[in-house]
């Protein structure tokens, strides 16, 4: 009995080493130095829970940068639920996940994608098979976007300027947007006319 109770009180009197935030800091910085360049080495789901300590440890910009911009090579494989990345200091902000973030990973995909997609000589349409992969690509982070407009309430302007991220062809089937849509019109019942009109313009007829 008294050997157990002697255990216990080593036990509890061993203080927990817990790394201070700034050394967490500069250790998810060295981590992210150490990453293979190569696209598709890392899986996505791990460099997401990477940005998203990054941005609760406040890392240096240049390693948010790259943490982004490694996402958003990869932004053809992830769900909705992955970039749905918490904002930091919510209270001052408008919306609850970090908009920004994800356009910004939005718009490094598509930088990265625009080249081999303007020099295929197709364009993606229903049922047609034989789609190169840069295609394919694109349209799975369309539907990305529509799936994201759909879960997050954004104002017309950060609305359409998410929407606008993808090109039209990226878009062959409409139900996904014209649902973000639908969402959107039923959040802001306030809006004009004119502003209904435009929203309704992202609609691929």
């Amino acid at each position: 009995m008294n050997r157990k109770s002697s255990f216990n009180d080593e036990s509890h009197s061993k203080p927990v080493y817990t790394p201070s935030e700034a050394n967490q800091r500069a250790l998810l910085e060295e981590i992210v130095g150490l990453l293979p360049n190569r696209k598709k080495i890392v899986i996505t789901k791990f460099l997401i829970r990477l940005l998203q300590s990054a941005m609760v440890l406040h890392v240096s910009p240049l390693c948010t940068e790259n943490l982004e911009r490694r996402v958003g090579a990869q932004l053809d494989s992830v769900y909705v639920d992955d970039v749905l990345i918490l904002n930091q200091g919510f209270n001052s902000i408008d919306t609850l996940y970090d908009v920004d973030c994800f356009q910004r990973m939005l718009d490094y995909f598509m930088s990265m994608e625009s080249s081999s997609i303007h020099n295929s000589p197709c364009i993606v349409e229903e049922g047609f098979e034989d789609v190169p992969q840069s295609l394919k690509s694109v349209t799975s982070v369309a539907n990305l976007v529509d799936l994201f407009l759909a879960d997050v309430n954004l104002k017309l302007s950060k609305f359409q300027s998410v929407a606008a991220g993808v090109p039209d062809y990226a878009r062959p089937q409409s139900d996904d947007i014209y649902r973000a849509i639908d969402i959107m019109l039923k959040a802001h019942p306030w809006l004009a006319d004119c502003e209904r009109e435009q929203i309704c313009r992202l609609v691929n007829i």
